[in-house]
């Protein structure tokens, strides 16, 4: 995983590998809501991997897909 900022900080020359964080664990797909919410907020993340047991990326989590779970059904019709 990257930090979008520090992709925009760094030269454009810089290499990709080099800026990964490795400190960060993938999320798991059948982490609850609640902590993929948190995990996304206690690191001011818009996106996380998704990775199986094995460690292959299955996916990805975005803000916005928390935020469709959370809000109430039909909040985009304005009801």
């Amino acid at each position: 995983m990257t930090h979008f900022q520090r992709l925009l900080r760094d030269p454009p020359s810089t290499l990709l590998g080099a800026v990964i964080d490795a400190s960060l664990d993938p999320i798991r797909p059948d982490l609850p809501l609640p902590e993929v919410t948190a995990y996304l907020a206690t690191y001011n993340l818009v996106a996380a991997p998704v990775v199986d047991e094995l460690g292959q990326l299955v996916g990805a989590v975005t803000v916005d897909d928390v935020l469709d779970h959370l809000l109430p059904e039909g909040w985009r019709d304005g009801g």
